[in-house]
């Protein structure tokens, strides 16, 4: 973010508390728990508050469905306030389902 990006991407989340981490790390106190510092995002310091109020309305959280724990806990990570969207780790999620590389056996 510091570098100017508009969100990440947070990969392996597989339960709530870690979507609630990924969150708190795209935005500064109190809503998250960002560091501050001088970067480029925000001009080196001379323009900290326009790029925190941009940061409050269209920063993006996007998190990675990975891993058979993360569909069991599906609905809190997606429920987690700061979670924009998913993807879908096809590969990760099918070698932790025993099933690596298949992306047609039922489940």
């Amino acid at each position: 973010m510091d570098a100017g990006a508009h969100g990440v991407i947070v990969p392996m989340v597989n339960s709530r508390e870690d979507a609630e981490r990924a969150v708190a790390s795209v935005y500064y106190p109190p809503r998250g728990s960002r560091g501050v510092g001088l970067a480029r995002a925000q001009g080196y310091g001379t323009a900290f508050a326009d790029y925190r109020a941009w940061l409050d309305k269209e920063a993006v959280v996007i998190v990675q469905v990975e891993h058979i724990t993360a569909v069991e806990n599906l609905e809190a990570i997606l429920d987690t306030p700061g979670v924009d969207g998913y993807i879908i780790g096809p590969y990760d999620l099918s070698a932790s389902m025993g099933i690596r590389g298949s992306l047609t056996t039922p489940g």
